[in-house]
């Protein structure tokens, strides 16, 4: 069976939410990337979040939660270079899946 790593995106600026979508508290009281970061957990071997630098807070969050995480210092440049950071940091992975860490709902 292969080995799949779980990515978690979590890098974005969050600038059309107006703050940190990341920290945002759901009903159960939950952080956003909290719960996607636990519901990924469940559905791979292995888990790589992928921040952006100065990110302390969701950094602290995400490791509580169980992941291997990634500051991707060209965040600014987007996704696929977040992307890119996590594939780097996982490279002996056998297949991955992608979640983006404000879709909390998104089931294991």
């Amino acid at each position: 069976m292969a080995q799949i790593t779980g990515i978690l995106l979590a890098a974005g600026a969050s600038r059309r939410f107006g703050g940190d979508k990341l920290s945002y508290r759901l009903p159960n009281g939950s952080a956003v990337a909290e719960q996607a970061c636990r519901n990924l957990a469940q559905a791979v071997d292995r888990l790589v979040a992928v921040v952006r630098p100065g990110a302390n807070g969701v950094t602290a969050m995400l490791e509580a939660a169980g992941a291997r995480v990634i500051v991707c210092e060209d965040a600014d440049n987007g996704m696929g270079a977040s992307l890119a950071c996590a594939v780097a940091a996982s490279a002996d992975a056998e297949a991955w899946l992608v979640a983006l860490a404000d879709m909390p709902w998104i089931a294991p």
